[in-house]
């Protein structure tokens, strides 16, 4: 991946859970790792979530589809051609924190 652009924003934390609001250009991203490359974004999936000096690992347990609503409708205001597609919408379990100690990488997992 050349690139760690945000595919959504957080709109509700409950708990372990999180549910994060997909930006319409994360479509088809995909992971590069050791084993080849993944989806991003399927139930299942890890991703990250910045959360300033850690990142949170999210396990991806549902994606949903809700009706567009306004943050559509100011997006249609300026691209009057904009897709009336669904809000798409990812809900996870946080399953733990990296961070950056001494320079080097560290995973704690959510207890």
């Amino acid at each position: 991946m050349s690139s760690r652009r945000p595919i959504g924003y957080v709109v509700e934390i409950d708990g372990p859970q999180l549910l994060v609001n997909l930006l319409e250009d994360s479509r088809g991203h995909v992971a590069g790792h050791r084993d080849g490359l993944s989806t991003v974004e399927q139930p299942g999936d890890l991703v990250g979530i910045d959360a300033g000096a850690e990142t949170i690992v999210l396990r991806i347990m549902t994606v949903a589809f809700a009706e567009p609503r306004e943050v559509h409708a100011a997006g249609r205001r300026r691209f009057p051609d904009a897709s009336q597609e669904p809000l798409r919408q990812l809900r996870g379990r946080v399953v733990g924190f990296l961070c950056k100690r001494d320079g080097k990488l560290s995973f704690s997992a959510q207890e």
